[in-house]
């Protein structure tokens, strides 16, 4: 008896991936994975960036909607009947509709992580970059001290022609 319980819930968590990769390969999917793509990659540039969040908008706004057209036919299924439809079918596809959303959410989760970092270091190398230039060692301040006298004699030769 267990053992039919156990292959049942099985058998429904498969379903449930199943339709979750229908779902990745929608064009809602597509559409989504393919600005994570973007936002992950550290080479993009900042345009792509924001056409990567407005495509994850979009694929936002779609997601609703077929939810939206998903529930709407449930409740009809369920107490009015008109369109007939209904059944697991429907059941698996509400289920899996809302486990995709839960991925969505952890996926722009994980990039807000990401970025939130990402500006965190910079900040911090630039303070770093900052400090190193101000305080400086002797290596350096030879250096500068190199290229005023470089830029002094160049800017005396261009005055004499």
């Amino acid at each position: 008896m267990e053992c039919e319980g156990i292959r049942f819930f099985m058998s429904i968590i498969l379903v449930i991936f199943l339709a979750l990769f229908l779902w990745a390969v929608s064009p809602v999917g597509i559409l989504f994975f393919s600005s994570v793509r973007i936002l992950f990659s550290k080479s993009s540039s900042m345009l792509k960036r924001k056409l990567a969040w407005i495509a994850q908008i979009i694929a936002f706004l779609t997601w609703g909607s077929i939810m939206f057209l998903l529930l709407v036919v449930y409740i009809d299924s369920v107490s009015y009947k008109v369109l007939n439809l209904g059944g697991d079918v429907l059941n698996l596809a509400i289920i899996s509709g809302c486990a995709f959303f839960i991925v969505m959410i952890l996926v722009i989760f994980v990039e807000k992580m990401i970025y939130c970092n990402t500006k965190k270091n910079e900040n911090n190398n630039s303070k770093n970059n900052s400090k190193k230039i101000k305080s400086g060692g002797i290596k350096q301040k030879v250096k500068r001290k190199i290229k005023k006298e470089i830029k002094e004699i160049i800017n005396d030769k261009i005055d004499k022609l």
